[in-house]
């Protein structure tokens, strides 16, 4: 019994790290990095001396929940890669960098400033650059689905501008994620689509359906 308590001391304090970061996650996206530690420890349902436990600095509740968010995205552009359908990929590319920097815009000052900074930067870049991407866009030029003059890193460079952390901080509001998302993937792959080829059903405007 006696060994048993320790393990199961680490993991509630693992399952309480997990939900203060869930919970900081949640706070910074509804009002910015300004929220008071007791509006954080009610919304994790833990005391604010745990929070402190865990996260002496403010700083490093902003890293883990950055880090946390990348780890995330990560997962996410794993499965993303592995979809065979090159419009379908890039599109849900597109979907998961936009939800990425939109949680991630309001941190998006102090994780600058933070000593992991150039640790998150080159994960973000290695998102932007991975050739699988540059894969997806030369199977589509084979298979006649994008353009055969398409210029493949330059089609790169788009898709990341267009997911751009200031692009998500301009435009939201007035627009939501979910519609910026699909008005973005549109217009990507407006650019893209060989001539003649459909846009995705669920991204054709009325009156376009299948044009």
């Amino acid at each position: 019994m006696a060994a048993s308590e320790p393990r199961s001391e680490r993991a509630d304090a693992r399952l309480n790290r997990e939900r203060i970061i869930e919970a900081a996650r949640s706070l910074f996206l509804e009002h910015g990095t300004a929220v008071e530690m007791r509006h954080l420890a009610e919304r994790a349902g833990v005391g604010v001396g745990t929070i402190y436990r865990n996260f002496p600095a403010k700083s490093d509740l902003i890293a883990a929940v950055a880090a946390a968010v990348l780890d995330e995205t990560d997962a996410e552009l794993e499965a993303v890669f592995a979809i065979d359908d090159p419009v379908e990929l890039v599109r849900r590319h597109i979907a998961t960098l936009l939800r990425t920097f939109s949680t991630t815009a309001p941190l998006a000052m102090e994780m600058m400033a933070a000593p992991t900074f150039e640790t998150m930067r080159g994960r973000v870049l290695a998102w932007l650059t991975d050739p699988r991407l540059d894969a997806a866009i030369q199977r589509g030029i084979r298979c006649g689905c994008f353009r055969a003059d398409l210029d493949i890193p330059a089609a790169r460079l788009f898709i990341a501008g267009v997911a751009d952390p200031l692009v998500v901080m301009a435009a939201c509001p007035p627009l939501t994620p979910a519609r910026l998302e699909a008005r973005l993937a549109e217009l990507v792959l407006r650019a893209l689509l060989a001539p003649g080829q459909p846009l995705p059903a669920d991204l054709a405007p009325a009156g376009q359906k299948g044009t």
